[in-house]
């Protein structure tokens, strides 16, 4: 092979790693955006009193989000 062919499968792999993750990138956002509610309604059920730092932050996001 010469050069320029291989120059260019190499920019094609890297092509295709970079568009591999731009998907899964993508996957995982509105993976995480599906959860919100179920997260944001498991929250509610654990006493206020219980909750940890990261979960009064949760809950205030959501709210702030959309609760308006």
């Amino acid at each position: 092979m010469n050069r320029r062919i291989l120059i260019s499968n190499l920019a094609w792999r890297i092509h295709e790693i970079a568009n591999y993750q731009a998907v899964k990138q993508y996957e995982l956002k509105y993976a995480i955006l599906d959860a919100e509610p179920a997260i944001y309604y498991g929250a509610l059920s654990i006493p206020r009193e219980k909750w940890t730092d990261e979960t009064k932050m949760f809950v205030a996001m959501y709210e702030r989000k959309y609760k308006k």
